[in-house]
C-alpha cells in the first residue's frame, strides 16, 4: 500500500529586514528523485468538534476492524500536529514551496466499475498516529472531510492512500478501492515560465514506491475545464523516489458518500458491511511507519517551452496508454485508456497536491547571495541593480568575471516591458525607465553561463 510571471506562475519573493530576496530554480532533469528535505510540526489549536465514534468499516486485515465493534476517533492531538515541508534538496541545490503557485481547483474524474457507479464516491484518507488502542485512534492532524481538500492542503502527515485502485473485485484484503480514474488540478489563472527549465513540481508519496504518469494542462475552457494536454510523463515506482528522511505510522479511514453496492465485499469477506453511505469516516487499515517520498517534475520536461502557458496537470494511474493524446486523455469512458481494473499500478499513496517548488538561492537586489548552505554553487555574482529606483536604471559593473549578455524587465504578469538598453563605457547597463509606473518589476539578468531574476522596485 502504500507570481505572476502570468496569473498562475508567481515567482516567490521574500522581504527581510531592507532587502528583497527572489527565489530562482536551476536546471534539473524530470522525475528527478530528492536527496532530502527539511520537514518540521508546529500546532493547530485543540478542537473536540470533529472527533466522533463509528462502526468498523468492515475490512478484515490484520487487525480487521469489524462493523460489530466501535471505535473512537480523536484528531488534533499533541502539539505536533501539522507536518510542514520547509526545503529539499537535489544534489547541492536547495528547494522551497511556493504556496502561492499551489492556489487551484483540484477535481477527481471518476467512472463506474465493478464496485462503484460513477456518480457513487468513496473519500479514503490516511493519518499520522499519535496513539492508539483497540478501538481507539488518537490522530496528529486535523480533520479532513475529502481527497480533494487534503491535496489542495500542504499538510505532510495526512493524505490519500491507494488513488487510482480499482480492480479490487471481491477484495478481501484492503477494502479500499474506488473508483477514481484521473486527477485533474488546474490554476485559476495560467502560469507562464520564460524559462520552462527553471520552474517544477514537487510530489510527495507515502512509502514511494508506486508509480504513475502525469500531464501538462495545455488549454481550458471557458469553465476552466482541461480541454488539451502535453505528452505523458512517467514517473517510477523506485528510482524517481527519493527520501525526505521521515517516517510516520499511519491509519487509514474510508467514507462511501453515497449508497454503495457492497454484496460483492461482503461475499468474498465473510463481512457485513451494509449497503448504505457512511456517517463518519470508519477505520480500515493500520500501517506501520512508512517513509516519506518525493520527485520532482520541471515544466520543461513537461514539454512546456519558454513562455508557454500551462494552466495545470493531470495525473493518471500507471497502467494508462502512454501514447494517449489529447483526445484520448479526455474520453474517461473508454476503457482502454482508463482500465477499471487496475490494481498495482493505482497504489499511489499522494500526500499534496503536486507543489510548485523554487530554487532557495535568495540573492539581495545586489546580488549577493544570502543562503549559506550554497554560496559556492553560483559565482561571479558582480552586478550592482539598484532597488528602489527611479526614471532611469543603472546596473553597475562590478569586475564581473562572467559578461552580463541581457537585460529585460517584466511587469508581475509576465509581459515584457523593456529589452532595450544602453551599455557604457565603463561596463555600466544605462535603461530608460521613465514610462514604468511605480510598483514592482521583474528584472531579468542573461549572463554567459547563468540567469537571475530579481525583484525590483520603482518609486
Amino acid at each position: 500500500m502504500k507570481n505572476q510571471l502570468h496569473p498562475r506562475m508567481q515567482l516567490v519573493s521574500f522581504s527581510f529586514f531592507a532587502f528583497t530576496y527572489f527565489v530562482i530554480l536551476t536546471n534539473t532533469k524530470a522525475q528527478t528523485a530528492i536527496s532530502s528535505a527539511s520537514m518540521s510540526y508546529y500546532a493547530v489549536s485543540y478542537s473536540s468538534a470533529n472527533d466522533y465514534t463509528t462502526p468498523g468499516s468492515g475490512s478484515v486485515s490484520s487487525p480487521g476492524f469489524p462493523t460489530s465493534t466501535t471505535y473512537t476517533v480523536t484528531y488534533l492531538n499533541g502539539s505536533n500536529n501539522h507536518l510542514k515541508l520547509n526545503t529539499f534538496t537535489i544534489g547541492a541545490n536547495v528547494y522551497s514551496i511556493d504556496s502561492k503557485n499551489t492556489s487551484s481547483n483540484i477535481t477527481l474524474q471518476r467512472k463506474a466499475n465493478s464496485n462503484f457507479s460513477a456518480t457513487s464516491t468513496r473519500e479514503i484518507l490516511f493519518y499520522e498516529v499519535s496513539s492508539t488502542d483497540a478501538t481507539t485512534f488518537n490522530l496528529k492532524p486535523a480533520y479532513e472531510s475529502s481527497i480533494v481538500n487534503q491535496l489542495q492542503s500542504e499538510v505532510m502527515n495526512r493524505g490519500t492512500d491507494n488513488l487510482f485502485l480499482n480492480g479490487c473485485v471481491g477484495c478481501t484484503s484492503q477494502y479500499n478501492y474506488s473508483n477514481v480514474e484521473r486527477l485533474d488540478k488546474v490554476w485559476s489563472s495560467n502560469l507562464k515560465s520564460t524559462i520552462a527549465n527553471y520552474y517544477g513540481f514537487l510530489i510527495v508519496e507515502r512509502g514511494g514506491n508506486d508509480a504513475f504518469k502525469i500531464a501538462a494542462i495545455t488549454a481550458v475552457d471557458g469553465s476552466n475545464n482541461p480541454t488539451a494536454w502535453g505528452s505523458l510523463v512517467s514517473v517510477s515506482n523506485s528510482s524517481h523516489w527519493g527520501s525526505t528522511g521521515t517516517s510516520i505510522a499511519t491509519q487509514v479511514f474510508k467514507k462511501d458518500n453515497e449508497t454503495i453496492n457492497n454484496t460483492v465485499f461482503n461475499t468474498g469477506s465473510g463481512q457485513d458491511h451494509t449497503n448504505t453511505s457512511d456517517s463518519y469516516f470508519e477505520p480500515n487499515v493500520s500501517l506501520t511507519a512508512q517513509n516519506l517520498k518525493g520527485t520532482y517534475i520541471s515544466f520543461a520536461d513537461l514539454g512546456i517551452g519558454n513562455n508557454q502557458d500551462i494552466y495545470g496537470y493531470s495525473i493518471f494511474a500507471n497502467d494508462v496508454p502512454s501514447g494517449m493524446n489529447s483526445a484520448d486523455i479526455a474520453d474517461i469512458s473508454n476503457d482502454t485508456n482508463y482500465p477499471t481494473n487496475t490494481t498495482t499500478d493505482g497504489t499511489l499513496d499522494l500526500i499534496s497536491g503536486p507543489l510548485v517548488v523554487n530554487n532557495v538561492m535568495l540573492y539581495t537586489a545586489k546580488g549577493e547571495m544570502e543562503n549559506v548552505h550554497v554560496k559556492d554553487v553560483m559565482r561571479n555574482n558582480c552586478y550592482h541593480v539598484p532597488s528602489p529606483f527611479q526614471e532611469q536604471l543603472i546596473i553597475k559593473h562590478e569586475d564581473c568575471v562572467e559578461k552580463l549578455l541581457k537585460v529585460k524587465i517584466y511587469n508581475i504578469t509576465g509581459d515584457l516591458l523593456i529589452s532595450d538598453f544602453q551599455t557604457e563605457e565603463n561596463g555600466n547597463f544605462n535603461i530608460d525607465t521613465h514610462s514604468l509606473e511605480t510598483g514592482i518589476y521583474l528584472l531579468y539578468l542573461e549572463m554567459e553561463k547563468s540567469v537571475k531574476v530579481v525583484r525590483v522596485m520603482k518609486n
